[in-house]
């Protein structure tokens, strides 16, 4: 086994030809050298989590930073940009809810033809994932595309996108809108990757609201 500090992060395999005993092998030399292994697998992967980390706080601070601009196109757009780089996203939508409609303000990634049929639609029951989410203000989660909603079978066959997730963009308890994202790559949406985008829509929630009062108080 190879061991950092007790615990486990791999195995390494030795194989021999001719037929050793214990002391033949020298399995305590064998266990010696399996300790760099050990320590350079436990190196990279602690990198490779300090990376991750930076890029959601540099993507929290980008987000914010975008919020300042009082545009909720541009703000929503950015943020869709940022977060697609982040979590190796292809495509998504951007939603703000109109009355009793949702309808598409930013889209990155995705066709224009796929963008107008997704662009607007009412906020019922059937209306698809991005309206659930607004609707129960909570993620949702759409591990496969193919056996979702009629929209986002359109994004499985138009796009070849297989797994999505849609999060509310909201304040006060109020919904206003929906963020979705989506990849290629048949690999669902991590609990930690839900958690960093429902921060971020947090974040924009707050930034619609006051980008709409100032607007407010120009008129």
């Amino acid at each position: 086994p190879l061991r950092v500090r007790a615990k486990g992060v791999g195995v390494r395999y030795v194989g021999w030809r001719e037929r050793r005993d214990a002391a033949g092998a020298r399995l305590d030399r064998l266990q010696a050298m399996g300790a760099p292994f050990a320590a350079a697998v436990e190196a990279q992967r602690l990198l490779a989590d300090l990376r991750g980390r930076v890029s959601e706080l540099t993507l929290l601070n980008d987000v914010a930073l975008a919020a300042a601009n009082l545009n909720p196109v541009y703000l929503l757009e950015t943020a869709l940009r940022r977060v697609l780089a982040t979590l190796g996203s292809d495509a998504g939508n951007a939603y703000l809810i109109d009355g009793d409609e949702l309808v598409a303000v930013a889209s990155v990634g995705i066709s224009e033809e796929t963008a107008r049929a997704l662009g607007r639609y009412h906020l019922h029951p059937s209306s698809g994932e991005a309206g659930e989410a607004a609707r129960r203000q909570e993620p949702v989660l759409i591990p496969r595309l193919a056996e979702g909603s009629a929209r986002a079978r359109l994004l499985h066959q138009r796009e070849g996108l297989e797994t999505g997730l849609a999060v509310p963009i909201a304040v006060k308890g109020r919904a206003l809108g929906s963020f979705v994202i989506a990849r290629r790559l048949p690999q669902p949406y991590g609990p930690d990757e839900v958690q960093l985008v429902s921060a971020v829509a947090a974040q924009l929630g707050v930034a619609v609201e006051n980008a709409r009062l100032f607007a407010d108080t120009r008129r």
